[in-house]
């Protein structure tokens, strides 16, 4: 916050949802078997949670990414889940450095790039390509491992 001012406009859900569907040019849709999360200073986030893998999966995000993805791992260390997983459809090298990661192994195999990084408290994320996206742009699966050792 500066002077006091949120940082982000409240704004009501639709008002998000017209956000990101102009921003990504994406139709915001809440997929089967997720719920929305939404808060008028933060924006919007889709996650599910499946039991059986113990993966905590965000489907979109609009707003405070960051604040999202902590409540991600909150959920994820309340539910005893192991990582939570999304896809990168950002620039992937951008986004490593935005989430303070470290790579620790990158591979790039004609362009199809994968990443074995880890976070600022040493635990694994694994960024692997996924394919190209309906923009023809890379998009990538990310898995940031949570209630795992260090084991890097």
């Amino acid at each position: 916050m500066i002077n006091n001012e949120p940082m982000y406009k409240a704004r009501t859900l639709q008002e998000w949802i017209d956000m990101y569907e102009k921003k990504t040019g994406d139709k915001a849709v809440l997929p089967e078997g997720f719920s929305l999360y939404w808060l008028p200073n933060r924006g919007f986030a889709e996650y599910k949670i499946d039991e059986n893998s113990g993966i905590l999966m965000i489907y979109a995000v609009c707003g405070d990414g960051k604040f999202w993805r902590d409540l991600g791992e909150l959920i994820c260390r309340l539910n005893k889940l192991k990582c939570i997983s999304t896809i990168c459809t950002r620039n992937v090298e951008t986004y490593i450095r935005f989430w303070h990661w470290k790579i620790v192994e990158g591979q790039n195999k004609d362009g199809k790039k994968r990443f074995v990084c880890c976070d600022e408290l040493n635990r694994p994320v694994i960024i692997t390509y996924k394919g190209a996206d309906d923009k023809g742009e890379p998009a990538y699966w990310v898995t940031q491992f949570i209630n795992e050792n260090e084991v890097m």
